[in-house]
């Protein structure tokens, strides 16, 4: 298992939301061009970005329980 600290972590994370935040975007995107312009790929595009952002969503929360178990662990170490 690798060992991060909890800066890594919160780094991490932090792009992660990034990414979850361009992926909603782009699936928004895709869906109003998919409508404007009745595009099949558009919708298709949109359900690929859908995926992408499931996985994305599911490994951020993973992380996010481990950032806080590591600070948790760090709260308990410094008192």
């Amino acid at each position: 298992m690798n060992r991060y600290t909890i800066e890594e972590i919160k780094e991490q994370n932090s792009k992660s939301a990034k990414a979850i935040g361009f992926l909603f975007a782009a699936i928004a995107v895709s869906l109003v061009w998919g409508f404007l312009q009745d595009s099949l790929p558009a919708f298709l595009l949109a359900g690929v970005f859908s995926l992408i952002m499931f996985a994305e969503t599911r490994e951020y929360k993973k992380s996010y329980q481990i950032e806080m178990e590591a600070a948790k662990l760090e709260d308990d170490q410094v008192s």
